[in-house]
């Protein structure tokens, strides 16, 4: 592949990883109790915004990690031929 595509590739995950991680925060820790409510305790609706949360977090960690698969190829060496 092209060393443009890999690093393109690479800034792709990198960016979705960074836009998961901060939806994952204001998923996680904004809760309005009028607009929000999914069941009936506030504080079941905590905890699963808190869940979804960290599930959007943990996406990004596994696109921040993704990334780094096309980074290392477009920065390996090849032998001429």
């Amino acid at each position: 592949m092209r060393k443009d595509l890999l690093w393109a590739l690479a800034f792709l995950f990198a960016l979705l990883a960074v836009g998961l991680a901060a939806a994952g925060l204001v998923t996680a820790f904004t809760y309005n109790e009028l607009t929000d409510s999914l069941v009936g305790g506030d504080a079941y609706n905590f905890q699963i915004r808190a869940t979804r949360g960290v599930a959007m977090i943990g996406a990004g960690v596994i696109s921040a990690v993704l990334s780094l698969i096309p980074a290392a190829a477009a920065l390996a060496v090849r032998p001429p031929k």
